[in-house]
């Protein structure tokens, strides 16, 4: 008979691989009202993210034209596992238009994992984060090797800019900001939004797609019970004839179309989870 020895790195990279494997399911396995369910989608999503990142890095330095399948292949199992359906509406603006600027509303960590639904394929968007994930291993350093924006709003945001337009150079890319700056946990009133973005549109005479995700009406606190996301992606706006003046009218009208949208989304997903409940 064969004696089969397993030497202790061996076990602990079995151990990893099991919880990894454990964490990833656990959403689906828990109940749906249940607050450890509600913990476990934050951490299977942590850790969904990051193991996903140690993967892509490497395939996209040896194999790039087949890694950016990746994040969206997973995105969708791992949406599932979570219980979030997405319903993309409009979408084929995105096929009429390149080298457009792109603005949505930013609620939740999960808008990352909607964002990858609809901007497809990835590595024709640019999208710019905040520059404190860059150093977030392995996520910092994956999403640079996809070209991401890091950007430092508060300390410089003259570079910044200066760095944005330097990625929107590519004709072929579509630029990503969510212009309020940082999440807004409840949804309405939208923040005031960062004119960035709407600099750069009007600099290089690029219309705005302003893209609203609903409000995760099925996340409270020790909840998530999962349900529908609609991203509504609104006509865009023209900035051809527009100089330095107008920015501020055009950033503020934005920002009302957008949050005129979001309170139609809102009622409409809420009066579905109402009929849900009563079926």
């Amino acid at each position: 008979m064969r004696n089969y020895s397993f030497s202790s790195q061996e076990m602990d990279l079995t151990t990893i691989a099991l919880l990894c494997f454990i964490m990833y399911f656990l959403p689906i396995i828990l109940p749906r009202h249940s607050r450890l369910r509600f913990y476990s989608c934050y951490t299977s999503y942590v850790t969904v993210t990051l193991t996903t990142c140690l993967i892509l890095y490497p395939l996209q330095i040896l194999l790039p034209s087949k890694a950016y399948r990746i994040p969206e292949t997973v995105a969708e199992l791992f949406s599932k596992v979570l219980g979030i359906e997405w319903e993309i509406r409009n979408q084929s603006i995105l096929e009429k238009y390149k080298n457009t600027v792109i603005v949505i509303n930013h609620q939740s960590m999960f808008d990352f994992l909607g964002s990858i639904m609809v901007f497809r394929p990835i590595i024709k968007y640019i999208p710019a984060v905040k520059k404190e994930i860059q150093y977030v291993f392995p996520l910092g350093q994956t999403m640079k090797l996809f070209n991401v924006a890091f950007i430092d709003r508060k300390n410089n945001p003259h570079l910044a800019k200066a760095l944005l337009k330097e990625k929107f150079m590519d004709k072929e890319k579509n630029l990503i900001i969510y212009p309020e700056g940082t999440r807004n946990h409840y949804g309405e009133p939208f923040l005031p939004f960062k004119k960035g973005a709407f600099r750069i549109a009007v600099e290089f005479k690029r219309p705005i797609i302003p893209v609203v995700i609903s409000p995760y009406y099925f996340i409270k606190p020790g909840k998530f019970t999962g349900g529908k996301i609609i991203i509504s992606l609104l006509e865009p706006i023209d900035t051809v004839g527009l100089n330095e003046t107008d920015i501020n009218d055009l950033t503020e009208r934005t920002r009302e179309l957008m949050e005129k949208e979001y309170i139609k989304l809102k009622k409409e997903v809420m009066l579905n989870s109402e009929d849900d409940r009563t079926r």
